[in-house]
């Protein structure tokens, strides 16, 4: 699924994305804020993931050109 998702899009997944995919397709994490050494466009000292997009679903990377949509 990984292959055709990457041919679809044309791009190539990060290993570490794809990792993380083989232990939970998507979802939010426990824990959304992340320290940094730099400034972010949320904050100068952290960034926030709000949910990391799996594949398949209306809400999968591979729905209506990767973006999330209702059904």
């Amino acid at each position: 699924m990984v292959y055709r998702v990457e041919g679809d899009l044309g791009v190539r997944l990060p290993c570490s994305y794809i990792e993380t995919l083989l232990v939970r397709n998507g979802g939010t994490p426990r824990n959304r804020c992340y320290p940094t050494d730099f400034p972010t466009s949320w904050a100068d000292d952290h960034f926030e993931i709000s949910g990391i997009r799996g594949i398949g679903g209306s809400w999968g990377i591979d729905s209506s050109s990767g973006r999330a949509v209702r059904t």
